[in-house]
């Protein structure tokens, strides 16, 4: 196997077809391990997607790169194309509405939408979607914890089994809300642990909260 340096070298000598699947990936996680920029990184990136652009990895680091740099749709477009392949990617999840609704849709336009889906909450016609769009309007742009979580629940109705959205609601019981919930913070990870027991993001949730009342208990 070729080293990481002549693999780079090669990309930058448009060289990258030479390689294989496994080279590619194992030299996209060397890059991160040792820091390399996100500029000098980008053509090794995209020379990956060219060679394998399924892989769900590449992917996410290309869509990670865009975002680095600033380029907002390119980067919604690819955490997009991430989603496609799985649905409940916490993090894809979360940059694409941080793409759209602090970098990509105008203010007044997401607020025109809050208003419009607010209604539909009102009167309980929305969509999954509808609330989807609605809670992360009202997380990054009114920044409203109470409406992004009454917006939430809305849509766990319609998927009960969401992770993204199981996952969020426990950081806003715990975190967000003006009066925390830890009892249901550690619900909702709960659930997600019951979906997925390798998530991630939940099984950081997991160590916080044991760590927190761990404290409180010396501390009592």
């Amino acid at each position: 196997m070729r080293t990481v340096e002549e693999m780079i070298q090669g990309v930058k000598a448009k060289a990258s077809h030479e390689f294989t699947g496994e080279e590619i990936t194992e030299g996209l996680r060397e890059l991160v391990r040792q820091g390399v920029g996100v500029e000098e990184s980008l053509p090794y990136l995209l020379a990956a997607l060219e060679k394998l652009p399924m892989n769900i990895e590449v992917i996410d680091n290309v869509a990670g790169a865009y975002e680095a740099l600033r380029d907002y749709d390119k980067a919604m477009f690819y955490f997009e194309k991430v989603l496609e392949q799985d649905p409940q990617h916490d993090l894809a999840w979360e940059s694409v509405y941080w793409c759209k609704y602090l970098h990509i849709v105008d203010k007044d336009e997401a607020l025109r939408l809050a208003e419009e889906y607010g209604t539909l909450l009102s009167n309980s016609e929305g969509t999954f979607d509808q609330y989807v769009e609605l809670a992360y309007i009202h997380k990054f742009v009114t920044k409203n914890a109470q409406k992004e979580l009454n917006a939430l629940l809305a849509a766990l109705d319609h998927e009960p089994n969401h992770i993204p959205i199981l996952n969020e609601l426990s950081h806003l019981y715990r975190r967000k809300l003006e009066k925390s919930d830890d009892e249901k913070g550690m619900f909702y990870t709960k659930q997600v642990l019951a979906l997925d027991p390798e998530n991630e993001t939940a099984l950081e949730s997991l160590k916080h909260m044991q760590k927190a009342w761990a404290r409180k208990i010396l501390a009592s």
